[in-house]
């Protein structure tokens, strides 16, 4: 909801925010608002400055998994002042100050759903972040079934935990479906190659 009470009065902003408020917590609305009475009953208050997320109140607990490749780095780098971030690694460390770290076996296909549930609830995130898989195209071609352990399993187990917590979850999925040759590409198309 954009600025929706901008132009309302207090009376109206109050019923309207009680109507919300009282509606089904299992979904998520998200407010734009500079008035700080429309704020105050909202579980989470994020602050975006010129399209930088500047904070998060309270602060959110993010757990992430393929944590040392490109999106986990470029994410942990940009966000690390911001939320409270513990990031899973096995083959490579990273290193960042407020960033906790979970060591897991270098493979990572032994994680069953137990082993995994036990590292998410330890950590108590609010949001699972899932980025980890095989990128390279060569490899990912001679080693088909370790590819999709690692790239569909690991996910749906991952997914599996979290919806059994009620914990949201974000998959980053690879862009290696499509040949590249759209600008813009949605989730109804066929993949190719």
């Amino acid at each position: 909801l954009d600025e929706f009470t901008s132009s309302l009065d207090i009376e109206t902003e109050k019923k309207i925010m009680s109507s919300i408020n009282n509606m089904n917590k299992k979904i998520t609305i998200i407010i734009i608002s500079h008035r700080h009475s429309v704020l105050e009953g909202c579980d989470k208050v994020l602050k975006i400055d010129d399209g930088r997320l500047i904070s998060a109140w309270p602060i959110m607990k993010v757990l992430i998994f393929g944590s040392t490749g490109l999106f986990g780095v470029s994410f942990i780098f940009r966000y690390y002042n911001v939320l409270d971030i513990t990031a899973v690694v096995n083959k490579k460390n990273i290193k960042v100050d407020n960033v906790k770290t979970i060591k897991i076996s270098s493979n990572s296909l032994s994680l069953n759903i137990d082993e995994l549930e036990k590292i998410i609830i330890k950590n108590k995130p609010e949001v699972v972040i899932n980025a980890a898989a095989l990128t390279n195209i060569e490899f990912c071609e001679n080693q088909k079934i370790e590819t999709f352990n690692v790239n569909t399993e690991l996910a749906g187990k991952i997914s599996h935990v979290c919806f059994g917590h009620n914990i949201k979850f974000i998959h980053i999925s690879t862009d290696s479906l499509f040949k590249g040759d759209k600008e813009y590409m949605d989730e109804t198309l066929n993949y190719d190659p």
